[in-house]
């Protein structure tokens, strides 16, 4: 799995297809009766969305970490995603660098959830108000899940980056 979660993020138009696909199967999930063409419509233009984000994002982090190639990017950011700590000195200055950056980034990290919570605690309300209780309650299923997912996703990221800023700081390389 580890090598085809490299092989995709090395990959843009993988990710956005993946995306595209994964979009449309929700639409279609959540309106069983809209067109399958136009839910594959909505969730290519979500994915051209999404993947352009990305994008920007991997390009400020390679900015901000310093490496040059998507290649040396992808493979630092899997070595932290599984834990792993460098052990060459300029590779251990690379991924300090992106630590330092994304826990920058998630300092705010709270109030996303808080905003989250309440955006799709009224999307599910409005689903149920406006097209009945089946998709007011299946989007309450899938919000539930989601947020679930995204608050326990986010907490394992912040313990992640805060164990290997530590692990950086120490002289010993390893295993985080």
């Amino acid at each position: 799995m580890r090598e085809f979660s490299r092989w995709v993020a090395l990959r843009p138009w993988m990710q956005g297809a993946l995306v595209a696909v994964f979009g449309a199967g929700v639409i279609l999930l959540l309106g069983p009766g809209s067109s399958p063409f136009a839910a594959v419509l909505r969730g290519i233009s979500g994915a051209v969305g999404a993947t352009a984000v990305m994008m920007m994002i991997r390009r400020r982090e390679r900015r901000a970490s310093g490496v040059s190639t998507a290649e040396d990017y992808v493979s630092l950011d899997d070595r932290l995603r599984h834990g792993e700590v460098p052990d060459s000195p300029e590779e251990r200055a690379e991924m300090g660098r992106l630590v330092t950056d994304r826990l920058r980034r998630v300092r705010h990290r709270r109030w996303a959830l808080i905003f989250l919570f309440l955006m799709f605690g009224s999307v599910t309300v409005l689903a149920a108000v406006g097209s009945g209780f089946r998709q007011g309650a299946l989007t309450g299923v899938l919000s539930a899940v989601f947020l679930a997912w995204i608050t326990w996703y986010g907490a394992r990221q912040q313990r992640l980056l805060r164990r290997m800023a530590a692990e950086l700081a120490s002289a010993a390389p390893g295993k985080v």
